[in-house]
């Protein structure tokens, strides 16, 4: 069974898009637990107008989205976990905590920023919240100095036009220092609020080990990830129906009925 599960592994590794020898290095989250972030820098709100980053916090923790709004993979799949995880909890955006999605992309418009925001704010479905979302664009030299002080590598590949970045979240005192990171595409709730709830006190989290190269794989030929643990997953479902099977008719075996 082992030697099958490992010949299935193997397997979904080699069908799915090896990355580039320096992909890690160039990718991923150094996390920086405790650093301050610039709240000094003014990005721009949805409509159009400057906002300096720390007036957003307003005395509550924040949860931070590094993205871009015309991501075709990955960071819709990071924006939907992050809303499946915030619709499970007591807590509400804008009265309890805020959400602040900047995009890593200085070229993109206010207009998109303003859409992906009304489809999130919709889909979170709880009125009168709307202020606790924001969805900001940026200068080169904004975006550079966050994206720096959270630790969040990613480069912009010039072949299909795409950036390459890692998937997480990352949770912020109401005084701005980064407390937490949430790695991944999925956010448990209960994880998410207890990192709310330390980020509001002021406290410093634990580092999180990544499993950002494990789950995805991208292909700079043609701009995208490939979803290699689904595979994976696949492979070892149909390995649980097999063990399944295997004991039932080794009971049987072993226990036939009797007349």
């Amino acid at each position: 069974m082992k030697a099958a599960l490992l010949a299935l592994l193997l397997a979904a590794q080699a069908s799915a898009t090896l990355p580039p020898e320096d992909f890690e290095k160039r990718v991923g989250f150094d996390q920086h637990l405790d650093k301050s972030l610039p709240l000094e820098e003014a990005f721009t709100d949805t409509t159009g107008r400057p906002v300096r980053l720390g007036n957003i916090f307003g005395g509550k923790p924040v949860i931070l989205v590094l993205a871009y709004f015309r991501c075709p993979n990955l960071c819709g799949i990071v924006l939907n976990g992050l809303l499946h995880s915030v619709r499970e909890l007591k807590a509400s955006a804008g009265t309890d905590y805020e959400v602040i999605a900047v995009s890593i992309d200085p070229s993109e418009p206010t207009s998109r920023a303003a859409d992906k925001k009304a489809s999130y704010v919709l889909r979170y479905g709880r009125p009168g919240t709307s202020g606790g979302w924001h969805f900001l664009t940026g200068r080169p030299a904004a975006i550079e100095r966050l994206t720096g002080a959270v630790g969040y590598r990613y480069f912009y590949d010039e072949a299909s036009g795409q950036f390459a970045h890692p998937s997480g979240i990352v949770v912020v005192t109401p005084q701005g220092r980064i407390s937490q990171y949430l790695l991944g595409i999925e956010y448990p709730p209960q994880d998410l609020s207890r990192a709310l709830q330390k980020a509001s006190r002021g406290e410093r989290g634990f580092l999180v080990r990544s499993l950002l190269l494990l789950c995805f794989h991208y292909n700079p030929e043609t701009g995208k990830y490939s979803l290699a643990i689904t595979r994976v997953l696949q492979a070892a479902g149909a390995l649980t129906v097999v063990a399944l099977i295997s004991g039932i008719l080794l009971l049987h075996h072993r226990y036939p009925r009797r007349p």
